[in-house]
């Protein structure tokens, strides 16, 4: 909402200048001559200037965005290794309470026999 109401301010700014400014001036430019309102030729120059700042700017912006797809994709990576490496723990864990079971029972049979008199 403030983007909006900043831009209209800008907007309202612009058209003020344009109505103040209406005095013929001839722009040369090498072979070509252009004759319009000084409002018109600042606002046209404003552009061109604000088309070579994007034009400048991106670049930067495309190798930004290849390196954040980059690091979603070693992101997702990753989170499928964790996913596995939390598979594995709880299968060890499993195999670690039945072979803790399977020691239990054998040290009470252990313990069984060891009681037992000799025959």
């Amino acid at each position: 909402m403030i983007f909006i109401l900043f831009a209209l301010l800008i907007a309202l700014v612009a058209v003020i200048f344009a109505l103040q400014n209406t005095a013929a001036v001839t722009v040369t430019f090498f072979i070509w001559n252009f004759q319009g309102s000084l409002a018109l030729v600042l606002l046209g120059t404003l552009a061109v200037g604000l088309l070579i700042g994007l034009l400048a700017a991106l670049p930067g912006l495309v190798r930004g965005r290849v390196t954040i797809g980059g690091h979603k994709k070693k992101i997702s990576i990753t989170e499928k290794e964790r996913d596995e490496y939390k598979q594995r723990a709880e299968t060890a864990e499993k195999e670690v309470k039945e072979l803790e079971e399977q020691t239990a029972s054998l040290s009470a049979a252990l313990d069984q026999y060891q009681t037992q008199p000799n025959k």
